[in-house]
């Protein structure tokens, strides 16, 4: 189920229809074992490639889970550096290592550079280390319903949910482990800065489209002549002076931006009347004045 399907139906609707996904346990929590219990790394990778694993990155994840049970073993435990480079002497010394003989037939000789270009291409893109690129699929990318659930939940709350609360949802549903929440915190993180203005349209179109959306057109566009169209306003901005705290009053011809200001302490009717006497004066007449209907600038006595 797409995004764009999920925000274009109704919220509450779509919320329970996502909150009805139904899967097993082992669903999330990946293939079980085959022959040997499969070490962390190569379970990873198994995630990534949907099982089309590569015998060189499997062969390669085994080294490197291999180096870190045999830093575990020594006493007392050494650098990772100073591991490695014990355990590559014993490896390219023809020492058995506690690695199968599969990984020997891939992996002929070690040495500290592969090591760490290893490491980098795990550290990067999570243990992706398969032979002819391509990069592993998420927890949450893998499984479609899991997806869709924690999507159409974050519109049901109108986002106002935390990620760790949403974890427990799907964990409850779909028998996540504990150790997944990173992965599915990290997801859900994502989402919302992905799709921001998705979400701010669907959850508050109002506040998304004065603050998301641009504003095209122009609004000078009506006016043709000079002095058709005068707008008259007052600035929020406080200028400080000799005399005291004053505002800014302005009038501004809309075609030509010709314009008079004058300094007041108020927009009382006394001060626009100091400024329309200003403007007539150095500017023109205009044909219509435009302003936001304060008291001082409707007043009769103007």
């Amino acid at each position: 189920m797409a995004l764009s399907s999920l925000i274009r139906s109704d919220n509450n609707k779509e919320a329970a229809a996502v909150s009805n996904f139904g899967a097993h346990p082992a669903a999330i929590s990946g293939p079980p074992p085959e022959a040997a219990v499969p070490t962390p790394t190569q379970l990873l990778l198994a995630h990534a490639f949907d099982g089309d694993l590569d015998k060189t990155a499997l062969a390669r994840a085994g080294i490197l889970d291999a180096i870190e049970r045999f830093r575990a073993s020594l006493s007392p435990r050494p650098s990772l550096l100073v591991a490695s480079n014990l355990f590559i002497a014993k490896y390219n010394g023809g020492d058995d290592c506690a690695i199968g003989a599969e990984t020997r037939t891939q992996i002929k000789r070690l040495s500290s550079a592969s090591l760490a270009r290893w490491r980098a291409a795990r550290k990067k893109s999570g243990a992706a280390m398969k032979a002819h690129g391509g990069g592993r699929k998420r927890l949450v990318e893998q499984h479609p319903e899991l997806r869709d659930m924690l999507a159409g939940r974050l519109i049901q709350h109108r986002c106002h949910i935390s990620d760790l609360a949403l974890f427990e949802v799907a964990r409850k549903q779909f028998g996540l482990h504990e150790s997944q929440s990173k992965a599915v915190r990290r997801w859900i993180s994502e989402f919302r800065k992905e799709h921001r203005i998705e979400l701010a349209i669907t959850i508050n179109p109002d506040r998304a489209k004065s603050r998301l959306m641009p504003a095209f057109g122009n609004a000078a566009a009506k006016a043709t002549e000079f002095l058709q169209y005068v707008e008259l306003d007052g600035s929020p901005w406080d200028v400080m002076t000799l005399s005291g705290r004053r505002r800014v009053l302005a009038m501004i011809d809309i075609a030509t931006r010709v314009g008079c200001v004058i300094l007041a302490p108020t927009e009382s009717t006394e001060n626009a009347g100091r400024l329309f006497a200003k403007f007539f004066t150095t500017v023109g007449v205009p044909s219509t004045i435009i302003t936001d209907n304060g008291s001082g600038f409707i007043s009769r006595r103007n």
